[in-house]
């Protein structure tokens, strides 16, 4: 049965305990981290039993079993630009200002012959501040409140742009496979319509989508824990990605539950360990020998950062977008225009 947030909190009131330390150590030393390593590596073993005891494809196995005989086509694909890597960031931060909200988004991908120039877009919550005089009743006025209402309090709403213009960014690379920063489906875009839109005709289209996650720490449990179980050079398929949405969404969860529920069977999320630090993977369970194959033959040497070097590529030139840099410069214009508005949209601390 799924907790819902009040009995967390109700939990989080009933097992709380008092803190003898102040200071930056004693505070430190409250945590008792034995009691909980050793608990640690008792769920660890009953994770490796129940995965024991799953069918065959759901086991945990050797990387270099799984790989076995794929290395030279894996780096004939990624030699000949067979593969490529996608990759996104802010253009600039997220802004308010009186009647709406903006962000900009910068995309790429490149290939081990080609890369794109960023493709850059700015994205606003409403279009009202271009046509005033749409403004002119009460009722209008208080219809444009609720809307950048809902937008300011609905905060996923950059990221699920972001993730959406990545994907599109995606269909557009010429590579047959393609390597995605994330989860292929994502539950920002798996509640939007145009999201799901646009899964779908990623799932239409013949390519290879492999979807690599980076950081285990917002995983599901399930997930975490039997990434958490793996020995160095194990990988282990967790579950369809219907299974995984479906049960993040709960059986009330209206279109994107019964969207999650019919995605096809052959998209899995698997997890692996290919040296200290466990990662994971969501592709098509047929792919998943060569996607593993490919991540393998162009991983990073960096200890904890076996990442594809294409999308450590990619990711570079995100970097050199300085997003709070251009807000800053975009609030300065803003100032510049409108003192009065300036002032009441920048944070009061920018002040002390």
């Amino acid at each position: 049965m799924r907790s819902d947030s009040a009995s967390i909190f109700t939990n989080i009131v009933k097992n709380r305990r008092h803190a003898d330390g102040v200071w930056t150590e004693e505070l430190s030393n409250e945590l008792k981290l034995e009691e909980a390593t050793a608990s640690d590596r008792l769920v660890k073993e009953q994770i490796r039993v129940m995965v024991g005891k799953r069918p065959e494809w759901q086991r945990i196995s050797l990387i270099s079993d799984v790989t076995a005989g794929l290395h030279d086509e894996a780096v004939r694909r990624i030699d000949a630009g067979e593969v490529g890597a996608v990759d996104g960031t802010y253009a600039y931060e997220p802004i308010d200002l009186m009647n709406f909200s903006t962000l900009g988004v910068a995309t790429t991908w490149v290939t081990a012959l080609n890369q794109a120039d960023p493709n850059i877009t700015i994205a606003y919550t409403s279009s009202a501040y271009r046509d005033p005089q749409s403004l002119s009743t009460s009722s209008a006025l208080i219809d444009l409140c609720n809307e950048l209402d809902e937008a300011r309090e609905e905060r996923s709403w950059h990221r699920t742009y972001r993730e959406y213009a990545e994907r599109e960014t995606a269909m557009s690379c010429p590579a047959g496979c393609v390597l995605i920063d994330g989860p292929i489906f994502t539950q920002n875009l798996a509640t939007q319509d145009m999201g799901r839109s646009i899964l779908d005709a990623m799932a239409d289209m013949n390519k290879d989508w492999v979807g690599v996650i980076k950081d285990l720490r917002g995983a599901q449990s399930l997930t975490k824990w039997i990434a958490y179980s793996l020995l160095p050079g194990e990988m282990c398929t967790v579950d369809t990605v219907s299974e995984s949405l479906a049960e993040r969404f709960g059986v009330n969860s209206g279109d994107a539950g019964k969207w999650a529920s019919a995605i096809d069977d052959a998209f899995v999320r698997v997890v692996y360990r290919p040296n200290k630090k466990a990662f994971a993977i969501e592709c098509r369970r047929d792919f998943v020998p060569m996607a593993m194959a490919i991540i393998m033959a162009d991983s990073s040497s960096t200890i904890g950062h076996e990442m594809p070097v294409l999308m450590n590529i990619a990711d570079a030139k995100m970097r050199r977008f300085e997003s709070s840099a251009i807000r800053q410069n975009l609030m300065r214009r803003i100032a510049d225009t409108d003192y009065c508005m300036g002032m009441d949209i920048v944070d009061e601390r920018n002040y002390r």
